[in-house]
């Protein structure tokens, strides 16, 4: 099973993506991601997500609008 990991390296900043591993359960996945993408840098946290469990939304696909859904014309000058 694939895991993709996200890396927090200090508090109050974004966790981005580091990479993926492979393990057959979460905790063996966990051990995996600190050893690869926390052991020579450390870390303030790490994500650890099944990859199955990712979801996307793309803005092409009909009926999805990112960002700007309500009406704000009264900001308007």
């Amino acid at each position: 099973m694939i895991w993709e990991v996200f890396r927090q390296e200090k508090a109050k900043e974004y966790h981005t993506h580091v990479g993926n591993v492979h393990a057959p359960n979460a905790e063996l996945a966990k051990q995996y991601a600190q050893i690869m993408h926390a052991r020579r840098k450390p870390a303030k946290s790490l994500w650890v997500v099944p990859k199955d469990e990712i979801r996307t939304v793309d803005a092409d696909e009909p009926g999805i609008e990112m960002g700007g859904t309500t009406q704000k014309q009264y900001r308007w000058a």
